[in-house]
């Protein structure tokens, strides 16, 4: 019942949003969507042992060209340079998780696959409320109107 009242509250505030404020809220759900992103490769990355890392570089051959995987896996910052190689050939984005959560079960990293799940689940209900937001303000579908 909250979930539900939670939900509605949010409609109505949905629905008082003028023509300016619903581009800045767009802007801003896909900046927030980048930032979860960019905070997850960022607890991705300094939580990986050693071990960790060396299997992360096999599990990425055949994925990217071996000269991207020539990188010191004891250095974040190669670490960051080889997600952002697989991010810059949309081997990964903040709309596909799937070589991460498939590597994580992989190394069976329980911790970080419930915290790609949550990072999963929060873009995902940006992306309804941005969605939403759209029908309403460029399309002009409203509860209740005959289009719905």
């Amino acid at each position: 019942m909250i979930m539900r009242s939670s939900f509605s509250l949010i409609i109505a505030l949905v629905r008082t949003i003028s023509r300016d404020t619903f581009r800045v809220t767009l802007v801003y759900r896909m900046l927030k969507s980048l930032s979860v992103f960019k905070g997850f490769v960022i607890q991705f990355v300094t939580s990986l042992r050693i071990d960790e890392r060396e299997a992360f570089r096999h599990w990425c051959l055949g994925t990217i060209p071996e000269s991207k995987l020539d990188v010191n896996l004891s250095n974040d910052g190669e670490m960051y340079r080889l997600i952002e190689f697989l991010c810059s050939d949309h081997k990964l984005s903040f709309s596909d998780f799937s070589l991460l959560r498939k590597f994580l079960s992989r190394v069976s990293r329980d911790d970080l696959l419930e915290a790609l799940e949550r990072v999963e689940l929060l873009i995902s209900v940006g992306r309804i409320m941005e969605d939403y937001i759209k029908s309403v303000y460029v399309y002009g579908f409203r509860q209740g109107s005959p289009d719905m």
